[in-house]
């Protein structure tokens, strides 16, 4: 149906490990049914048991549905995120 997959890094900017969510996918079959936001939901409560300061995901700009649902799980842009292609 979907998974996640998360990491943690500690940066000389923070107190804690910052967590975050490298990848989230649910088969097209299952989306709309709740099954990411129980992903997200998950992984928040595990970066809150590692004692995490904050959590980072991102996207590409132009996606704007998948902005959105990050955003109704509580998440806020914040900053840009570059890239270089090799």
């Amino acid at each position: 149906m979907g998974f996640i997959t998360i990491t943690t890094h500690q940066t000389p900017l923070h107190f804690s490990s910052s967590g975050l969510i490298d990848e989230i996918v649910v088969s097209r079959a299952y989306r709309g049914e709740g099954i990411g936001k129980m992903l997200i939901g998950t992984a928040i409560e595990k970066f809150k048991q590692l004692g995490s300061c904050e959590i980072e995901v991102s996207s590409e700009f132009k996606n704007t549905t998948v902005r959105r649902f990050y955003k109704n799980c509580g998440f806020e842009e914040k900053g840009v995120i570059l890239e270089k292609d090799l």
